[in-house]
């Protein structure tokens, strides 16, 4: 099944009203593919990293940096007592 054939830009605004519910912005990157950058640029906008763990996790997640959605981060938590390995 195809997207409706409207502007794009209508999708991303769409995309971006909903910008602060995740679960329903979650279900409209399962709609249309041209919707899932709108989609991840909010999903992805703001990443925390409690643990050393979670580094390894997200790097494990994601191994290809041209394909991550770090791209999409604009802002980076990183909270922990002691994040660097001793």
């Amino acid at each position: 099944m195809s997207c409706p054939r409207l502007p794009q830009e209508i999708y991303d605004y769409i995309v971006d009203v909903l910008r602060d519910e995740p679960k329903t912005l979650k279900n409209c990157g399962l709609v249309c593919k041209s919707w899932v950058p709108s989609v991840q640029k909010h999903i992805f906008g703001r990443v925390a990293l409690f643990s050393i763990s979670d580094l390894r996790a997200w790097k494990k997640t994601f191994p290809d940096a041209v394909d991550s959605p770090a791209l999409y981060t604009r802002t980076l938590y990183i909270i922990a007592k002691r994040f660097c390995p001793p």
